[in-house]
Parts: C-alpha cells; sequence; structure tokens
C-alpha cells in the first residue's frame, strides 16, 4: 500500500471510529479538541449506531461500497462533528473510481462484516472466555467499533492475524486489566525495572510516588525532556500496547490527527488506542508474519525481546481455539 493510499484509509477509519465513540468531534485533516468535545460526546454516543448504520446501508444500497457507505454517514449526521466536506471528498473520488471501471486500488476500507470468514467479529461472549477478568470498557471497544477498525486494517481477515493481535494486545494490559502505567512502583520494583536509572539511595525517595518515579524514569529518552519538564509522566505507557515517551505520542499525533501532545490522556481512550495499535500494527508488517506463522518474529519485532513468549504464546493458542470454535458453531 502507498503511502497516500494508507493515509487516506487512516483518515477514513478514523472518521469512522470518532463518529462512533469517544473521539466524535476529531477532525479529518485536524485535531481533537478534548475541552470541546470529551463532555459533549463521553456516554452519549450509541456504539451501536455504527453496526446499524451498516446494516441499514447494506440493505438499501444493495452493494458493498464503503463510498456509498460514508455519503450515508454524512447524509444522516452519524459523522457529526468531522469535516464533512473532507468525507465526501474520498466518497467522491471512490465513486469516481468505481464508474471509470473500478481500475486501480480503492482508497477506502471495506466496513462489511459480510465479507469476513466465518468466526471472525468479535462479540462479548468471545472475550468472555478469552480475557474473562478484562475491563467491560476495553471490550466494548473491540466488540462495537473496534470490529470495523480491524476489518479496515486486515487485521480480522484470517484467525492468524486475529489471534496474534489479540495475544498481543491481551499480553500488554495483563488480560485487558491494565490500561496504562501508575507509576506507584515500591522501591524494590524500581530497582527491577529501571536498574540504570535508579539506585538504592534513589529508588527509596521515590518509590510510590508515581508522578515523580516516571518523570525520572524515562528522563531524557524516548523523545522525553529531562526529569523536571515532566514528560515522563505526561507521555507514560498507555493502551493496548502501551506506547510511551513524547517520540511516539508525537508520531501518533501526526498519523491519527488526534493531538496526543496536547492531551496525552486521549491515548488512554480506549478508541483512539485501538485506532494507534492498528496503525503500528500494518505499518510494523505483523499481518505479513502472522500470515508466515513466524509468531516469535512477530513478538520479537513488537517487544524488542522475547520476554514472556510462553505467555503471548498461550494467549495466542488461546484465541486460535476460541476463533475455530466459533467459526464451527451453527449459525
Amino acid at each position: 500500500m502507498s503511502n497516500e493510499l494508507r493515509m487516506a484509509l487512516i483518515a477514513v477509519v478514523t472518521a469512522v471510529v470518532s463518529a462512533a465513540a469517544t473521539i466524535g468531534g476529531a477532525y479529518l485533516g485536524g485535531f481533537f479538541d478534548v475541552a470541546k468535545t470529551d463532555a459533549a460526546s463521553r456516554g452519549t454516543i450509541n456504539l451501536e449506531r455504527l453496526k446499524f448504520s451498516n446494516e441499514l446501508i447494506k440493505g438499501a444500497l444493495g452493494s458493498n461500497n464503503a463510498a456509498n457507505s460514508l455519503m450515508f454517514y454524512a447524509d444522516i449526521g452519524l459523522l457529526d462533528g468531522l469535516t464533512i466536506i473532507k468525507v465526501k471528498q474520498y466518497a467522491s473520488a471512490e465513486n469516481n473510481r468505481l464508474k471509470q471501471g473500478g481500475g486501480g486500488a480503492s482508497i477506502l476500507p471495506s466496513f462489511d462484516k459480510s465479507a469476513l470468514p466465518k468466526g471472525l467479529w468479535l462479540d462479548h461472549a468471545f472475550m468472555k472466555a478469552f480475557a474473562p477478568k478484562a475491563k467491560l470498557e476495553l471490550v466494548d471497544a473491540l466488540v462495537s467499533t473496534g470490529n470495523y477498525l480491524l476489518l479496515g486494517f486486515g487485521i480480522n481477515s484470517n484467525a492468524k492475524r486475529l489471534s496474534a493481535f489479540l495475544a498481543e494486545i491481551a499480553y500488554e494490559t495483563d488480560g485487558f486489566t491494565r490500561f496504562e502505567d501508575g507509576g506507584d512502583y515500591s522501591a524494590a520494583a524500581l530497582k527491577a525495572n529501571f536498574p540504570d536509572r535508579f539506585d538504592d539511595a534513589l529508588a527509596k525517595a521515590y518509590a510510590h510516588q508515581p508522578e515523580k518515579a516516571l518523570n525520572r524514569a524515562y528522563a531524557n529518552r524516548y523523545g522525553n525532556g529531562p526529569e523536571e519538564t515532566g514528560d515522563g509522566y505526561k507521555f507514560r505507557p498507555r493502551g493496548y500496547l502501551w506506547f510511551f515517551g513524547r517520540a511516539d505520542y508525537a508520531r501518533y499525533t501526526r498519523e491519527t490527527g488526534v493531538d496526543l501532545i496536547a492531551n496525552p490522556q486521549v491515548m488512554g481512550e480506549p478508541q483512539v488506542a485501538l485506532l494507534v495499535a492498528c496503525l503500528y500494527w500494518t505499518s510494523a508488517g505483523l499481518n505479513g508474519l502472522a500470515d508466515a506463522d513466524r509468531f516469535t518474529d512477530l513478538a520479537r519485532k513488537l517487544n524488542n525481546s522475547t520476554l514472556d513468549l510462553d505467555v503471548q504464546l498461550r494467549y495466542a493458542d488461546l484465541a486460535m481455539k476460541l476463533l475455530s470454535e466459533k467459526a464451527a458453531a451453527p449459525e
């Protein structure tokens, strides 16, 4: 996929996720304004609206045309808060491509789950079996608009990809129970996790002081400034894949249009975090490694090591088992 097509895909997927979840006020080509949109959007948007609209589109239009789907979303107001003119520009370009014979690659993802192999649409029952202690808000993000997001990035196009993805995000979040590094470390934990930053005296001085500890632990690396800037705590590990550091937050600000530098806490919003995880996953070529049964290489590329590989493999095996059972179950 060319960079132009990839960025178009990101823009469109961002639009769909934005419309149905917590980033309802994001702009396709701009930034997320928490102050303006948080109170208005949190808890007030029905996450099933996207599914409902997609089913309605399928029946009304009788075709899997992502461009018409986007136009429909815009016309019924599902994309309120976005730069609708941009949505319509993408939709118009795709419709023109189709009118001219459909040559070349579409810049739009497909959001038609009927095109998926059976059993790859996540639901609450599957997630309960896979991660019984998972926080509900993290599961909700996956089984609602998350399914469409995974579809747009090709992550749920086969069981190998989906099981690998689920394994890694489950591993990083400890079974979907931890979504950020709170920083409340004991002296022993500081020394164990950051041996280059804490000796005995410093560990005792910083123990159980989250902001102070993370500012020191992550200072002057990963794009962060010195300890006194507060970057370590501000840009602490968050999300399904625990991205951290000013450099990562800046990268995904550029790639999503969500201003994670001005509003770093938004990296901890499940819908935004899932978008960021999908972006990283595809840009790192992890779908291809999953297709080739190279799970060890996939884990090494993601984590820069094979530490806890056995834990990740257990998650992957469980996900594959449950997906197989789901596919075999009667309709």
